[in-house]
């Protein structure tokens, strides 16, 4: 900008030339102490005179070099000077406001510093109240040349307002409004009153309903080139407007209500100028696709999720469109649209230089052709098409000479197809492979170091809902990019055995979610396995005890470290969008810890089921891992890794999604020394029962042994062990206990039992078993080395003998239960006979008793009547 650096100087020393407003960038002389050469000293004398280069600078390059300025840039560049000011609104033509009603009292000032506007947005929010027709007028005033308006959300706009604007503002070249309340005969205005209005986008019109008028009938702009119509509820008001515009070329007709073919077969002879046409969930049939078929010079075609298209439309468009560029179908999976409809383009247009196929099954017959035949087909997009796999695959690598994007997405094919792109495709520049099961990231990398100049983009993601939406996003040079992946899934750590959190100085690492010392380890990872968040917390208060061995934190991970519990809970919020889905293991905890709420989650914790047990026991991360992936998360004796758990609970998810894994079975039952098996817990008791009133619960000779609270157990709460001599004794004493029969969350046998003190208070207990055995599978230590002993051969027939004694027990069992189940079988059906025969009696009393109902009444009106005609004759 032509500035530099100025020297100070005290305030006395400034001459009237260097305080000058035309000498807003002077450089003032002071004394320097180190000595100039001549040529210094030249330019020294030159930056001295205090001159504005950029006075120098006409306004109009000034006002282009604004142009390339972002807004903030531009607008801090506008507060410089006087002139800055005065180019900038001068040169300005694009400006966009917020369209709330208090925008009236500040449009003259606002309109006289940028009085060159061409191109005007309106915005406002749906909970604000948007300006009115008073506004609007005042700015058509002020704009007359206005050639592009964009209105959203301006519900107090009225036809009334529309039509004033149009008056003034004829030279119109664009209207593109969306959620207003005006209708049909602001539309109207806006035809007759702007002859120059080439493009007209509307969206949500709510004023556009079953009674509204004609929209441009006889008063169709021949200017008009694009016509775009989203979510109107009587788009059909738009038909004489579509018929009558003869220089349209593009039109888009997305999720309109109503019969559409009627006004496709208004286009008499087709539109000779329509090049491309868009067609999103319509009702839209054969017959309007072959209306439009009559467009000869079509060259973009969408048919998005119009489930009553078929092959014999799209061979009406073969047909007569031999003009044909770009193709995309979304066949909703309706198979309506196939090889046939395939042929037909394939022959009858070469000139195909895009094709997209989103829920389309085409085989090898449909691709030979079109590869065959469009041998300038540059762009292939191929999405949920079940019939496309290695075969199909090989057409397309050997055949396709000219393609340089390929996306394949939900198709199955393999690695053997994707190796045949490293013969094939000369020219291809891009591949995108997503949600391909049988594809693996080696072939990938594989492909992509054989072929040095193609970019290979591989994404083994779940199997979603295919859209034609995924494909809106693209490149410069094509209207269709590789999709992108828009829900983003975050995966919440888990580890996989540790305990519950808890708010005691001890149980700062004992957390489930990874998060160390309120919460000093923090991993987050997203669904492309990219770890988005991993640090460290400090906890901010004195760690007892870091339990190192459970939770591999030190002293030497939390040195230094600066963030807080409230730092990770904002870059958590961040990353926690309401569209994000948390997955995890026991997540409830994890969050109760953070003190963060989240509605989206998957819990591992609770999609997984143990095949038998009580619904209430939830298996671990570490005993899923082995069930469901045939690998542990971590090792025995070795500490939790977060991002393990992370990784490991998201496998979980993508694993019941694709329906690998229902049930699960139990875990494999620990061995429990003989000296244990010799016991019996007590536990849930009461702290007010002493341990001495414990010799009462259970019958036998057994010593009390009271066992030490751990920190995750109750404040009001002890356990207890009652030790017997052997393991049948305590067997013995099991069986003996009165109560109801339960199972802990492990599968173990359990009895509660209620007793009564020698205060007199009643008081519960659960009295449990050490190991789910029976005691006929408890035997001592001897005698298992006896049986060791024994040889091979008399284990085998023993173990024989054995399931042959199971085998015929069940037999006979199943046997049992059959002869039961029809015994009950015939004692239900003479039952329902019986029953069926005592309803019929109560019917039959019922009639009875209205029959003798009927008698009573009749009798009594009889009397009656003879009561009356005694009364009469002792008159006379």
């Amino acid at each position: 900008m032509g500035q530099s650096y100025s020297f100070p100087e005290s305030p006395a020393e400034h001459s009237p030339r260097e305080i000058s407003t035309s000498r807003r960038f002077g450089f003032k002389s002071v004394a320097i102490g180190s000595s100039l050469n001549d040529e210094d000293s030249e330019f020294h004398g030159e930056v001295t005179q205090g001159h504005d280069y950029t006075s120098d600078l006409p306004d109009e390059l000034l006002a282009s070099i604004f142009h390339f300025l972002g807004a903030g840039d531009r607008k801090r560049s506008s507060l410089v000077c006087h002139r800055w000011l005065r180019v900038d609104g001068q040169s300005r033509h694009r400006l966009s406001l917020n369209a709330q009603a208090g925008l009236l009292t500040f449009l003259p000032a606002l309109f006289a510093r940028f009085d060159s506007v061409t191109k005007l947005a309106l915005r406002c929010d749906r909970k604000s109240i948007s300006l009115d027709d008073d506004t609007l007028v005042l700015i058509s005033i002020r704009c007359r040349n206005l050639t592009r308006l964009k209105l959203r959300g301006c519900r107090e706009i009225t036809d009334l307002g529309m039509t004033a604007f149009a008056q003034n503002c004829k030279g119109l070249k664009k209207l593109s409004c969306g959620s207003c309340l005006f209708g049909a005969k602001a539309m109207n205005a806006v035809l007759e009153h702007c002859p120059a209005l080439e493009e007209l986008s509307v969206k949500r019109l709510r004023g556009v309903h079953d009674g509204s008028e004609p929209i441009g009938d006889k008063i169709a702009s021949s200017s008009l080139k694009s016509i775009t119509l989203r979510e109107i509820l009587n788009g059909q008001c738009f038909g004489p407007l579509i018929v009558g515009s003869k220089n349209l070329k593009t039109l888009k007709l997305i999720r309109c209500l109503g019969d559409w073919d009627t006004v496709l077969e208004k286009l008499e002879n087709g539109n000779q100028s329509l090049i491309e046409v868009h067609l999103e969930r319509l009702q839209v049939t054969d017959l309007g696709l072959s209306a439009i078929s009559k467009c000869s010079n079509l060259e973009v075609l969408h048919i998005a999720k119009a489930p009553e298209c078929s092959n014999f439309g799209l061979i009406c468009v073969a047909k007569n469109c031999k003009m044909l560029r770009k193709l995309h179908i979304d066949g909703w999976r309706t198979n309506r649209i196939g090889d046939e409809g395939l042929i037909a383009i394939a022959k009858e247009c070469p000139n195909i230089l895009e094709l997209v196929l989103i829920g389309v099954n085409p085989t090898s017959l449909s691709l030979t052709a079109i590869a065959s035949n469009c041998q300038k087909l540059e762009r292939l997009a191929l999405c949920g098409s079940g019939s496309i796999g290695d075969a199909e695959f090989a057409c397309i690598a050997a055949k396709c000479v000219a393609l340089k994007k390929l996306c394949i997405k939900g198709c199955p094919i393999s690695d053997v197809g994707l190796e045949m792109l490293a013969w094939g495709c000369p020219s291809l520049a891009k591949i995108k492979v997503k949600k391909c099961r049988g594809v693996s990231g080696e072939v990938a990398e594989w492909l992509r170091e054989r072929r040095g100049s193609l970019i290979v983009n591989w994404d083994a993601g779940d199997i979603g809902s295919m859209d034609a939406s995924g494909y809106a996003g693209g490149a410069v040079q094509s209207d269709v990019e590789f999709p992108v992946d828009h829900g983003a899934v975050a995966i919440a750590p888990a580890s996989s055995n540790a305990p519950a959190s808890s708010n005691t100085p001890m149980a700062l690492f004992r957390t489930k979610f990874g998060f160390f010392s309120g919460r000093s380890f923090v991993p987050c990872t997203f669904r492309r396995w990219s770890v988005k968040l991993n640090e460290f917390v400090n906890p901010c208060k004195e760690v007892a005890d870091y339990r190192s061995e459970i939770t591999g934190v030190s002293v030497a991970d939390l040195d230094g470290v600066t963030c807080t519990l409230k730092d990770i809970q904002k870059r958590l919020k961040k990353l926690l969008s309401d569209g994000t889905i948390l997955v995890g293991h026991s997540l409830c905890n994890d969050l109760q810890a953070l003190k963060l709420e989240h509605a989206r989650v998957i819990d591992t914790a609770y999609i997984f089921q143990y095949s038998d047990g009580p619904i209430h026991r939830k298996p671990s991360l570490n005993n899923l891992c082995k069930s469901v992936l045939g690998s542990e998360v971590r090792k025995q004796g070795s500490p939790h890794n977060c991002l393990d758990d992370a990784c490991a609970a998201m496998k979980l998810v993508l694993a019941k999604i694709r329906g690998e894994v229902g049930f699960i079975p139990p875990p494999a039952q620990e061995d429990v020394r003989e000296v244990n098996m010799a016991r019996l817990l007590l536990h849930r008791i009461p702290i007010t029962v002493p341990s001495e009133e414990l010799r009462n619960v259970i019958p036998g000779n057994y010593k009390i042994q009271v066992k030490q609270p751990s920190v995750k157990a109750q404040g009001d709460k002890y356990s207890a062990f009652a030790i017997f001599t052997s393991p049948q004794e305590a067997h013995q004493a099991y069986e003996k206990v009165q109560g109801s029969q339960e199972k802990d969350s492990c599968g173990r046998p359990q009895k509660l039992i209620a007793f009564k003190l020698s205060t007199g208070v009643t008081a519960d207990l659960f009295v449990r078993k050490m190991a789910n055995v029976e005691s006929s599978a408890q035997v001592s230590s001897k005698r298992a080395l006896e049986v060791e002993e024994n040889s091979g051969v008399h284990k085998k027939q023993k173990t024989g003998k054995k399931l042959e004694d199971e085998t015929a027990a069940e037999l006979n069992q199943c046997c049992d239960h059959l002869k039961e189940i029809e015994r009950l079988k015939e004692e239900q059906q003479k039952a329902s006979e019986k029953c069926s025969d005592q309803l019929k009696e109560i019917e039959g009393l019922k009639q009875q008793l209205q029959n003798k109902e009927f008698e009573i009444s009749t009798l009594n009106k009889i009397v009656s009547k003879l009561q009356g005609g005694k009364k009469k004759g002792s008159r006379l």
